[in-house]
């Protein structure tokens, strides 16, 4: 089975979705493909604030986290898994969605460095100058030197 995970971006609760669940619930009803939004509660240490300046996990201001997921049959189907993908992320973030989790990492995803570190991607490349100077470990979406 194919599939394509990505973030659906941090909440501080449902307002901050309400609006356009309608249309993303319609969207996702009438794909072809099985696609789901999972909201996910955060709490605990996650919503530490204090742990927000010296730890690699910067969103914790937020209650929620969503998971966006397609899943298909074949690999002829691809295309149409990452457009239903990369539509409704396009109005997660024309409604002001953009801080999303690193371990659901989208490579389309624009702005990726704050959408995944917020404010701590400067400290985390002088950590990256620090540790991997020669920039053994990367990606395309890695700590930049």
């Amino acid at each position: 089975m194919y599939f394509k995970n990505v973030s659906a971006g941090y909440y501080q609760g449902f307002s901050d979705i309400k609006a356009l669940l309608p249309t993303i619930c319609q969207q996702i009803g009438a794909a072809k493909l099985t696609t789901i939004l999972q909201i996910n509660t955060l709490g605990g240490a996650i919503n530490n604030p204090a742990l927000e300046t010296t730890a690699a996990y910067p969103h914790r201001a937020f209650g929620y986290l969503g998971e966006l997921q397609t899943y298909y049959d074949k690999a002829t189907q691809t295309k149409q898994a990452e457009q239903i993908v990369r539509d409704i992320q396009g109005k997660l973030t024309a409604s002001g969605i953009k801080a999303h989790y690193r371990n659901y990492p989208d490579a389309e995803l624009p702005n990726w460095e704050t959408a995944y570190y917020g404010k701590s991607y400067p400290r985390l490349q002088a950590l990256k100058r620090q540790f991997d100077p020669d920039n053994l470990i990367r990606h395309p979406q890695s700590v930049k030197l």
